[in-house]
């Protein structure tokens, strides 16, 4: 089977790194997976929090630094970063130990997401020759799919038109603003 490395980055928000575990664990457990907490040096409890809560559920975990760069198989691997570097480096710490253990997929999941039953499965379904990265639309609390998860992939001209002078002289031109797909549609593509 298929192993699957889900990063998650916790940066003093431990609260919502439980809630987003909990869906991994207990939603979509029929998978082989891995998983990376990075703690983004949050200089709070994160990492105590995080551990006890482990131990409450009878999850195996190992803590360890980021400069630690060992090959393992612990179900849960909570890596601590003595550097801040931002979302892009702390993903990056967990992707190099992921790709280090030889996890064939890599999910980055943000710690104040929630899972479905069915998440991990449909987006692997989607996987073949021709598609190589799939990502799932996005719900915000009220039910609403979130239009961050529905962006045209970006045109050349697009900065100069959503970044640049025009926007400041024509901020309400549709052109310029459209920079979204049209989320009824992508729904009904499924």
């Amino acid at each position: 089977m298929k192993t699957i490395g889900i990063v998650i980055l916790n940066y003093k928000n431990w609260q919502d790194t439980l809630r987003c575990l909990d869906s991994v664990l207990f939603v979509n457990n029929s998978r082989n997976i891995q998983i990376y907490i990075i703690d983004n040096q949050s200089e709070n409890e994160s990492v105590d929090r995080i551990s006890e809560y482990l131990i409450g559920i009878g999850e195996l975990f190992v803590v360890y630094p980021s400069t630690e760069r060992l090959p393992n198989k612990n179900k849960i691997n909570i890596i601590t970063s003595n550097n801040n570097g931002g979302f892009a480096a702390g993903n990056n710490i967990g992707i190099t130990q992921a790709l280090l253990n030889e996890n064939e997929y890599i999910f980055i999941l943000n710690n104040d997401t929630l899972l479905y039953n069915n998440t991990i499965e449909f987006l692997m379904s989607a996987i073949n020759d021709n598609v190589v990265l799939t990502t799932p639309l996005v719900e915000n609390k009220d039910g609403n799919i979130s239009k961050g998860s529905a962006r045209k992939r970006p045109l050349k001209y697009d900065i100069l038109f959503r970044k640049g002078l025009f926007s400041f002289l024509f901020p309400n031109n549709y052109l310029i603003k459209n920079h979204y797909y049209n989320i009824s549609k992508i729904i009904a593509y499924n």
